[in-house]
């Protein structure tokens, strides 16, 4: 039998109230001290991650050296776009709507330590050895020059880049928090080459919901004004896209799919389809039980 604070802690109520509390700058101001964007400095997380891509664009015959590299959101996670310099990237830039990451000074020591998880990583076989790879570039720097990396603010809409300049687009977690996902499609075809690639990593489970057992497509049952009030001012909200909804926003766009990979996931003992709210529950069975997707995108000649 649950207690009164289970009862609590997985109410809509509750959701409300965290929301509301989220809305108060002060309180805003105080949860950023201690909150940890994604894969914070987890060699464990992040290694994955960059493996991942790295298959996915080379199944799409693309590799990263002298490669202008963007990444989406890296937040307190430099380590990728660290990775892609030692790759042979020509230059690496990050793209935030907040500033995470500190000076450039400790972004290069945190440069310096990823220089050590990649080496290894190349040693036990779980990154490729290429000759792009080059673990002493920037050695001996008191930082890394704007002319090869860059971590550039911007308002959520446009992006501080000029057109088609941009070779690989990635990103992990970070398009199901967008709010106008059609914009930034558009920006990412605005600034990318023709040819240009861009690779995402897309989390289509309800972030509310990550305790073992839970019913991870809850957030299908809310309309979207319920659903605003209980997430509109926390890093839990998202689109709620589906896998199809994405496909084709990006075909709309006039992108050309090179690669997907899916992972399904059971419905929790708790999901009942009935219990969706419009539109959701028109879906297919199959399109609801995708819980990541992964892709690959080129943009048309």
């Amino acid at each position: 039998m649950k207690s009164i604070v289970d009862e609590f802690k997985g109410s809509i109520f509750r959701h409300i109230v965290q929301n509301a509390l989220m809305g108060v700058p002060v309180v805003r101001i105080l949860a950023k001290r201690w909150y940890n964007t994604g894969m914070g400095r987890s060699r464990n997380k992040i290694l994955p991650v960059f493996e991942a891509i790295l298959k996915m664009l080379n199944t799409a015959g693309v590799d990263l050296e002298n490669k202008v590299i963007v990444e989406l959101g890296p937040g307190q996670t430099p380590d990728m776009l660290f990775s892609s310099l030692l790759f042979g990237a020509k230059k690496a830039i990050g793209l935030d709507v907040n500033k995470y990451l500190e000076t450039k000074t400790s972004l290069l020591a945190d440069y310096e330590e990823t220089i050590g998880w990649i080496s290894e990583a190349i040693v036990n076989g779980q990154l490729p050895k290429t000759q792009a790879f080059d673990e002493r570039r920037f050695s001996g720097k008191c930082f890394i020059p704007d002319d090869y990396f860059e971590i550039k603010l911007y308002d959520g809409m446009r992006f501080p880049l000029e057109d088609e300049t941009v070779d690989v687009i990635w990103s992990k977690s970070v398009l199901e928090h967008v709010k106008d996902y059609e914009s930034m499609i558009s920006e990412m075809r605005r600034v990318l080459r023709i040819g240009g690639m861009m690779c995402h990593i897309i989390d289509l489970r309800d972030h509310t919901t990550f305790e073992k057992g839970e019913d991870w497509l809850r957030f299908l049952r809310y309309g979207d004004r319920l659903w605003s009030l209980m997430t509109s001012n926390r890093s839990t909200w998202s689109n709620r896209l589906r896998s199809s909804q994405w496909e084709s926003a990006f075909r709309a766009a006039g992108f050309i799919l090179l690669h997907k990979e899916i992972e399904v996931l059971p419905f929790n003992d708790d999901f009942h389809k009935e219990r969706l709210v419009l539109p959701f529950r028109v879906f297919e069975d199959e399109d609801l039980s995708i819980a990541w997707l992964k892709i690959v995108y080129r943009k048309k000649e």
